[in-house]
């Protein structure tokens, strides 16, 4: 029964994956459509931001697959017969208690370790894309204007990071 819920909890965590990554997919690729952001960047950052949905997602898709796995033994009348043969919930949920502890430690990774990284990752990655993005808005050898503000960029360093001759 264990190993029932440990796939059907994988397929469950799978599926939500799938589903939250594609709805975040989605909106990247509105923001590089918009020019805001590399296509080839793209799914840096949708791994970098894969420790946070798995934080928010495997405690779900573990009790949605708990749900699912005793729902079919309830259904089935085979939980009936379970507790005729003398095992009670309690032994039920002590079989499960390895499964449980495993669960528990890699939330508590993903929350400690992994969740932080990948954050820090992604603005590392979001904040340089930004500079990129503000460097290409400059052209050399001509002025930019923007309110009463107004900027000549005389040329750019070979690797497009500093400015060269700026009024």
């Amino acid at each position: 029964m264990t190993q029932q819920v440990a796939s059907t909890t994988a397929l469950v965590l799978g599926f939500l994956v799938v589903m939250m990554l594609g709805g975040r997919l989605i909106r990247y690729f509105g923001i590089a459509a918009e020019g805001n952001l590399d296509i080839s960047l793209l799914f840096t950052i949708i791994g970098y931001n894969l420790p946070y949905f798995l934080e928010l997602i495997l405690p779900l898709a573990f009790f949605i697959a708990l749900m699912l796995v005793f729902g079919r033994l309830y259904v089935d009348q085979e939980m009936a017969v379970i507790n005729a043969s003398g095992v009670s919930r309690g032994k039920l949920a002590r079989l499960m208690t390895p499964l449980i502890l495993a669960l528990f430690v890699g939330e508590a990774a993903l929350s400690i370790v992994g969740k932080p990284w990948g954050v820090r990752s992604s603005e590392s990655v979001w904040q340089q894309q930004a500079l990129t993005s503000a460097f290409d808005l400059i052209r050399p050898n001509e002025f930019i204007s923007s309110g009463n503000y107004h900027l000549y960029v005389g040329s750019l360093s070979d690797d497009k990071k500093q400015l060269q001759d700026v009024i």
